[in-house]
C-alpha cells in the first residue's frame, strides 16, 4: 500500500470518529431507589472521666504571701489605744552606808609586826576589822591595831547598818625579822684596855626594843639594836657596867674594865 492510500484511510477514520461523537445519545432514566432505615443496636462506648482534682489544704509558713486569682479585700486593723503603765513610786533611801579606810595604804610594805587600821564610817554602823569589832567615836572615826605575820597579810574591814553592808580589803607585806634570842654585846672599848683620853665612846648591840643602860644611865637603842654613848673616865682603873632588859623583863649585863693613863 502506498503512502497516499494510508493517508486517505487515516483521514476517513478521523472523520468517522468525529461524526460518532456528534450523534445524540439517548439518556437512560434510572428509577428512584427506596432506602429502608434499619435501627442498629446501640454500641456501648467507654467514657473515660478524668479524675477531678480535690482541694488539699496546705499549711503555709508564717509571713508567706498567698497569690490568688481573685482579689481579696484586706481589712486594715484599727489600732487600739493602749494605756501606758504608771511608774511605781520608788522609796527614796534614807541614807547610804559609808566606809572609808584611810590607813594603812593597800599594798604597803612595813618593817613591823603590826599596823594601825583607821578610817571613817557612817554613824551608828557596825564596823569590824578581821572579824573583831571596832568602836566609832562621835564623828564616825575608828581605829584598831592589827598584828601581822612575816610575808603577805590581808586585812578585811566591813561595815553594816542592818539593811546594807560594805567592805574593803587591804593587803600588807611585813618584812619583820624573825624572833632573835636575847643577847648583849659591847664592841668598844675592849676589856682590860689602857686609854689616854678622858672620855671614850661606849658602843655595842642588842635586840631591837631592848632597854640599855651604861653605869646606870639609859642609852637609846636604834631599830636594829645598836646603842652608843660617851663615858667620862677617872684616872686609873675604871669599871663600865652595861645592862640590857628585853620586853619580857629578862636582863643581861656585861662588865668592861679599863685603865686610864693620861
Amino acid at each position: 500500500m502506498t503512502w497516499a492510500a494510508k493517508s486517505a484511510i487515516y483521514i476517513l477514520l478521523v472523520v468517522f470518529a468525529v461524526a460518532a461523537c456528534v450523534r445524540e445519545i439517548p439518556r437512560e432514566v434510572t428509577p428512584p431507589v427506596a432506602f429502608t432505615a434499619t435501627a442498629q443496636p446501640a454500641i456501648a462506648t467507654a467514657v473515660v472521666s478524668a479524675p477531678v482534682p480535690t482541694a488539699t489544704s496546705v499549711a503555709l509558713p508564717t509571713n508567706t504571701p498567698v497569690v490568688t486569682d481573685t482579689p481579696v479585700a484586706v481589712q486594715t486593723p484599727v489600732p487600739t489605744a493602749t494605756t501606758a503603765p504608771r511608774p511605781t513610786a520608788t522609796p527614796e533611801p534614807t541614807g547610804s552606808l559609808q566606809l572609808d579606810v584611810r590607813g594603812p595604804e593597800d599594798g604597803a610594805t612595813v618593817q613591823t609586826d603590826g599596823v594601825v587600821v583607821h578610817g571613817v564610817a557612817s554613824r551608828g554602823a557596825d564596823v569590824k576589822i578581821n572579824g573583831l569589832p571596832a568602836e566609832l567615836d562621835e564623828n564616825g572615826r575608828f581605829s584598831a591595831q592589827v598584828d601581822l605575820t612575816p610575808g603577805d597579810n590581808e586585812i578585811l574591814v566591813t561595815a553594816s547598818n542592818g539593811a546594807e553592808q560594805t567592805s574593803e580589803t587591804i593587803h600588807i607585806t611585813s618584812f619583820v625579822l624573825p624572833p632573835q634570842p636575847f643577847f648583849l654585846l659591847v664592841t668598844q672599848p675592849a676589856d682590860q684596855s689602857i686609854v689616854s683620853a678622858a672620855q671614850i665612846p661606849v658602843a655595842g648591840r642588842t635586840i631591837p626594843g631592848a632597854v640599855v643602860s651604861v653605869n646606870g644611865v639609859s642609852v637609846p637603842v636604834d631599830a636594829v639594836g645598836i646603842y652608843t654613848t660617851v663615858l667620862a673616865l677617872q684616872q686609873g682603873p675604871n669599871i663600865i657596867d652595861v645592862l640590857a632588859t628585853n620586853v619580857d623583863g629578862e636582863v643581861l649585863s656585861t662588865i668592861i674594865a679599863i685603865i686610864h693613863r693620861p
